[in-house]
């Protein structure tokens, strides 16, 4: 892991990095910084690049999940609103929205959507 600090002086950025290798702080300027040893390219494993803004992506299901962003094609539309969704559980859990189909807490009364979430919040509502 490493981090960046800028600290500005006489016209210059010297930046502070932590190496994620080493765990060594030390100052860089200028390009210093971009030594590989030290400091991963973070693109160097994502091989799938959308050809619309640059974003790149694991998988090819990845990219063509964001590249419903650009082009408003998705696999599962609403059919009451016209929505767009590529996973199933995001569809499913929006149609349970428009017929008021909800899961509830029974310590606290609140309402959700989709069985998860009600197991994610009770997970902290009970401790």
């Amino acid at each position: 892991m490493y981090f960046t600090m800028n600290i500005f002086s006489n016209d210059a950025t010297i930046l502070l990095f932590q190496s994620w290798k080493t765990g060594q702080v030390f100052i860089a300027t200028g390009d210093d910084y971009t030594n590989q040893n030290h400091f991963p390219d973070p693109q160097k494993n994502k091989k799938h690049q959308c050809n619309y803004c640059g974003k790149c992506f694991h998988s090819a299901s990845g990219l063509w999940k964001h590249k419903s962003v650009h082009t408003g094609r998705y696999s599962l539309n609403c059919s009451i609103c016209g929505r767009g969704f590529n996973e199933k559980h995001y569809y499913e859990e929006h149609m349970n929205e428009h017929q008021g189909v909800g899961f509830c807490c029974m310590k606290c009364k609140r309402t959700f959507f989709s069985q998860s979430k009600l197991k994610d919040h009770q997970r902290k509502c009970f401790g």
